[in-house]
């Protein structure tokens, strides 16, 4: 059938093309936006979404709900979707269990998301202990290449907010690395456990985000805070973090900058952050930190660990603010301080 459900609307006797210019509006594939629990958008967004045509998040609230799969919308490969988030919501549904609200599927590329607007409904969700991760925002998968995503937001969501591979169950092959993945201008607000992740990414860069608070609860059940990040590169490889701020809400934990073993050739230039147990915590090889500041923070400004990665374990520090760290400034641990 050429019936798309908006554009291409096929009956008995006659198939019916609307004629339009630009972006195609969600609504006309049935879309409601009203914001109403009973006005449930995942089934039409995802039809819009399926079109292969450029869909325009027009005005309104779209409350959005976790199918069978564990999440409520699939962006699929070459899709180019655009929004203003002043205008428009996507907003999961009350009392959802944990899933991801937007998931760019596995092998896609050449996709373009811009000003796409998610709110996680935090306040109106009821995890279990050990849960808060498992609730997540913009997420992608393995093998993804060619993906820009611009101007978006992430709101009041429990655990990760814009990751760039989720795909946990294929390991640290690199062969299922995501590359080529991009954030530009994006903003987490009341976020979780993670901002922006790069993970099992390569060739990738996270350029002029902001963190306006993030954190989880002390006694979660499984990070126990202590794994929250505003911007973490993760089993990853060339990967650029420049012009970012971060705010860490009133907890011990947290760190604005964070590199986790496996990780190489990480650069951070020109990042603030404020709050958290750390500044920065580096763990890898070729590492630069430079142009940073960073303020109220809690133990350690910055600590540097050992990497298991065999390489020259290389980490620079250059023309950095740390103000006040309760402890130490810098931290150095388990490393050969010749190469640091």
């Amino acid at each position: 059938s050429l019936d798309n459900g908006g554009t291409i609307i096929e009956t008995t006797n006659a198939v019916y093309e609307l004629q339009y210019d630009g972006a195609v509006n969600v609504k006309w594939f049935g879309a409601k936006g009203t914001g109403l629990p009973e006005d449930d958008d995942t089934a039409v967004i995802q039809k819009a979404w399926d079109s292969g045509l450029k869909i325009d998040m027009s005005d309104g609230i779209y409350i959005v709900s976790k199918g069978s799969n564990d999440y409520c919308l699939n962006i699929p490969s070459g899709s180019n979707i655009i929004g203003d988030t002043d205008r428009h919501t996507i907003k999961l549904k009350d009392d959802s269990s944990p899933c991801k609200i937007v998931r760019i599927e596995p092998y896609a590329t050449n996709v373009i998301i811009k000003g796409l607007n998610l709110d996680g409904n935090r306040d109106n969700q009821t995890p279990t202990a050990g849960e808060y991760e498992s609730y997540m925002g913009l997420i992608g998968s393995n093998n993804l290449n060619d993906i820009k995503i611009e101007d978006c937001i992430c709101s009041n969501i429990y655990g990760r907010s814009f990751v760039s591979n989720q795909s946990d169950t294929l390991g640290d092959d690199e062969t299922t690395y995501a590359d080529d993945v991009s954030f530009i201008g994006c903003k987490v607000i009341n976020g979780g456990t993670k901002s922006f992740e790069m993970r099992r990414t390569s060739n990738s860069k996270i350029i002029n985000c902001k963190v306006d608070t993030y954190g989880v609860p002390d006694d979660d059940g499984v990070t126990n805070g202590d794994n929250c990040s505003a911007f973490e590169a993760s089993n990853s490889r060339n990967i650029q973090i420049e012009a970012c701020s971060a705010i860490h809400r009133n907890t011990p934990w947290g760190v604005t900058a964070r590199v986790t073993n496996g990780s190489s050739n990480i650069t951070f230039n020109n990042i603030q952050g404020q709050g958290g147990r750390q500044f920065a915590s580096l763990h890898g090889d070729d590492i630069i930190l430079s142009n940073f500041i960073g303020k109220e923070l809690g133990e350690v400004g910055v600590l540097i660990q050992s990497s298991s990665l065999g390489g020259n374990n290389r980490i620079t520090l250059s023309n950095g603010t740390l103000l006040n760290p309760q402890n130490y400034g810098v931290s150095v641990s388990a490393i050969d301080t010749d190469n640091t």
